[in-house]
C-alpha cells in the first residue's frame, strides 16, 4: 500500500512544481491569461510524464498479479523490468503515450481550475472559501476526464 502512495505523492509534487515553474517561464506577471494558463498546464503535464510513466508502468505490473503468496514486491518488479528490457523499453515503456495524455489533460485541468477560481473571486473576493477552492479543483478534475475521453475510446 505504501508504494503507490509514495509514487503518487512524487508525481503530484512534480506536477505542481512544474506548473509553478512553467507559469514563471511564460510570464513574469502573476495573473496569466487562460491561454497562458493552458500552456503552463501543458508544460507541467509534459514534465510530469517523466515520473508518471514509470510509476504507472510499475502500478500496472503490480496490479497484474493476482494476490498469490508468490506475488512480487515493487523492487522485484522494477529489477526484473530493468534486467529484461532496460530503461527505455522497460521502465519508460509507454512514455510517449503518457506525454500525449498528460499534455491536454493538465492544460485542461489548470485552465478549468483557474477559470473557476476567477469566477468565484468575482463574488467572494480574492480570499476564496475552502469550498470554492474544492469546487474549482473538482471542475479541473472533470476537465481532465473530458479531455481524455478520446484516449479511452
Amino acid at each position: 500500500m505504501a508504494s503507490p502512495l509514495i509514487g503518487i505523492a512524487g508525481v503530484n509534487s512534480l506536477l505542481f512544481a512544474s506548473y509553478g515553474i512553467s507559469k514563471r517561464l511564460i510570464s513574469p506577471f502573476p495573473q496569466l491569461s487562460l491561454k497562458e494558463t493552458a500552456l503552463a498546464g501543458a508544460m507541467a503535464g509534459a514534465a510530469n510524464s517523466i515520473l508518471a510513466s514509470p510509476v504507472e508502468m510499475f502500478k500496472v505490473r503490480m496490479q497484474g498479479q493476482y494476490g498469490a503468496a508468490t506475488d512480487k514486491r515493487l523492487r522485484d518488479v522494477a529489477r526484473e523490468m530493468w534486467k529484461q528490457w532496460g530503461f527505455k523499453q522497460g521502465i519508460m515503456r509507454g512514455y510517449w503515450i503518457t506525454v500525449a495524455r498528460e499534455i491536454p489533460a493538465y492544460a485542461g485541468f489548470y485552465t478549468a481550475f483557474e477559470f473557476s477560481k476567477r469566477e468565484f473571486a468575482k463574488t467572494y473576493g480574492p480570499q476564496l472559501p475552502v469550498w470554492a477552492l474544492l469546487a474549482s479543483g473538482s471542475t479541473g478534475g472533470v476537465s481532465i476526464h473530458a479531455s481524455l475521453l478520446h484516449c479511452q475510446n
